[in-house]
């Protein structure tokens, strides 16, 4: 028989990539990226489904072949591997966050790029956390329409998506003035959380800031800022960043943003020292056509295209 597979067969492995136990990450050898799946969305403030993005994404995935025109590098030109998803526990985030941890430490521990679609925001904490391993200071860029600096949301719960950049500007290796947050734009916003953030020497762009000074510009100056003093930076992206019209399979979104044409542009620039990544908060129950999860499909190939291309360049 011809070695031929239809798009919408077989198993639906991110971008069609060999599946690897998530079990088995100690067997693991000479692999440059793990895609991990975070089925967790136990701490929803709003519209619940994020759960569901792993398989969803995995599934949009299935259609594209894994080449970034805008980088012109092939993804296929990496060891990748979909790792399945994290054995989280439903209801119970404490012992959910903790198998992030100890799966993504695994996977820095083989010097292996964590590639992780979530999930609820609450997920990015525990991820990278996990990069106290490294003993050294790391940056965070948060691609977010939201500021996520609650400390407390809803009232007793410390680990919600809401308050996942707060609890992870606390992290003893995570400088704060190494902290920038993109696209924010301030519907479920109030004053007092930019005077929070501005107030713990955290960079904020908000979806303005990017339409007047300019896409380029924007990502160039918070590259800067989150590799001060620092080798890498973490890249968390939650797909409500979009406007609605690319994303509307969102917990929360945000009228008026970027579009991904956009996003792909900046994230040529963001992509590059990136020691890790997540895109989160894809909820499929409120996107019947599917659009949300080929987004995020499409920002996840850019974003290891980018960082993958500017390491190559490194070494030449």
């Amino acid at each position: 028989m011809e070695d031929f597979e239809a798009p919408y067969a077989g198993i639906p492995t991110f971008l069609k990539f060999p599946h690897v136990n998530i079990k088995d990450i100690e067997s693991l050898r000479n692999v440059d990226v793990a895609i991990v799946g975070v089925p967790l969305d136990e701490t929803t403030t709003h519209r619940p489904g994020a759960r569901l993005a792993p398989r969803a994404i995995r599934e949009a995935s299935t259609s594209f072949s894994g080449y970034s025109l805008r980088s012109k590098f092939d993804l296929n030109d990496l060891t990748i591997i979909d790792a399945g998803d994290v054995p989280v526990i439903p209801g119970n985030v404490e012992k959910s966050h903790m198998a992030i941890y100890e799966t993504v430490k695994q996977l820095i521990k083989k010097n292996i790029t964590s590639a992780i679609i979530g999930g609820d925001h609450s997920i990015t904490y525990p991820a990278i956390k996990a990069h106290d391993i490294l003993k050294e200071n790391i940056g965070v860029i948060w691609v977010d329409s939201h500021l996520d600096f609650d400390n407390e949301y809803p009232p007793g719960q410390r680990y919600s998506h809401s308050c996942s950049l707060r609890r992870t500007s606390e992290l003893p290796f995570i400088d704060p003035t190494n902290i920038v947050v993109i696209g924010y734009s301030g519907y479920a916003s109030h004053p007092e959380h930019e005077e929070e953030v501005d107030k713990a020497g955290i960079s904020r762009f908000s979806i303005y800031d990017i339409r007047e000074e300019g896409l380029e510009k924007i990502a160039k100056k918070s590259v800067e800022i989150a590799t001060k003093n620092t080798k890498s930076f973490y890249l968390s992206i939650d797909i409500d960043v979009l406007d609605p019209a690319f994303a509307p399979g969102s917990g929360l979104h945000e009228p008026g943003g970027l579009t991904p044409w956009e996003l792909f542009k900046m994230l040529a620039i963001l992509g590059q020292r990136m020691v890790a990544m997540d895109l989160v908060e894809v909820a499929p129950p409120h996107d019947s056509a599917g659009i949300t999860a080929s987004n995020a499909t499409a920002i996840i190939i850019e974003a290891l295209a980018a960082a993958y291309t500017y390491s190559l360049k490194k070494k030449e």
